[in-house]
C-alpha cells in the first residue's frame, strides 16, 4: 500500500487554485502497481518511471520556518 500511495502522490498534480487536475490517471497508476502486485503476468503499460516509483522519507519532525515563530501560538 505505501507503494502505491507514493505512485498516487508523485503523479497527482494540481492547478493554481489547488484542484486536482490528473486524479484519475494518478489513481489508474496506482491500481495498475496494485494489479502488478497481485497478478504477476500484468504488464504495466507504459512501464513505471524511477521518478513515480520513488518513495520519500517523511519531512523533519520540527518544521524549520524561514520567518520568525515568536509570539505564535502553541
Amino acid at each position: 500500500m505505501e507503494q502505491a500511495y507514493a505512485i498516487f502522490a508523485n503523479v497527482i498534480e494540481f492547478d493554481q487554485q489547488g484542484m486536482p487536475v490528473n486524479a484519475k490517471y494518478a489513481e489508474h497508476r496506482a491500481a495498475q502497481w496494485i494489479r502488478s502486485y497481485c497478478d504477476r503476468g500484468f504488464q504495466v503499460s507504459p512501464p513505471f518511471e524511477s521518478w513515480e516509483l520513488q518513495l520519500n522519507g517523511p519531512p523533519p519532525r520540527e518544521d524549520p520556518k524561514p520567518w520568525s515563530t515568536a509570539g505564535a501560538r502553541k
